[in-house]
C-alpha cells in the first residue's frame, strides 16, 4: 500500500470495457487511486487537467491512440510513468521511449503482472 504522502494517481486509459474497470478494481484494492477513460480523447484532456503518476496505455484504440498521446507526453514534458498494455507485437509497436515507457505488459495479461509494474512506478522503479 502506498502512504498519504507518497500518494500514488494512475490514469488508465484503455479502451475495452471490459479491461479498464478490472484493472481499477485491483489498483484501487492496493490503496491506489486509479481513473479509468475509455478513449485517447478523454486520456489527453485528464491528463492535462491533472496529475498523474502513472499513466496504463493500451495503443490501440480509435481516434486518439496510444502512440499519439505517448508524442504528446514527450512533447509537453510531462514527468510521468507509462506502462504500455498492448496485444500489438513489438515489431508493430516499434520502438517506444525507455524515459517514458517504464514497461509493456502484453494482452491477454496477468492483472498481478500489471499491478506490480503499477506500484514500482509508484515508487520510482522500473522493471
Amino acid at each position: 500500500m502506498v502512504s498519504p504522502r507518497h500518494q500514488c494517481r494512475v490514469l488508465v486509459i484503455e479502451d475495452d470495457r471490459s479491461i479498464g474497470p478490472l484493472v481499477e478494481l485491483v489498483l484501487e484494492r492496493d490503496g491506489l487511486e486509479t481513473v479509468v477513460v475509455e478513449s485517447g480523447e478523454k486520456g489527453l484532456a485528464l491528463l492535462r487537467e491533472e496529475t498523474f503518476t502513472v499513466v496504463v496505455l493500451d495503443l490501440m484504440m480509435s481516434g486518439v491512440n496510444g502512440w499519439d498521446i505517448l508524442h504528446r507526453i514527450a512533447r509537453d514534458r510531462l514527468t510521468l510513468s507509462v506502462i504500455v498494455a498492448t496485444a500489438v507485437s513489438p515489431k508493430q509497436r516499434g520502438d517506444l521511449d525507455p524515459s517514458i515507457v517504464k514497461a509493456v505488459i502484453d494482452k491477454p495479461f496477468d492483472i498481478k503482472e500489471l499491478a506490480k509494474a503499477v506500484k514500482l512506478c509508484c515508487h520510482g522503479k522500473t522493471q
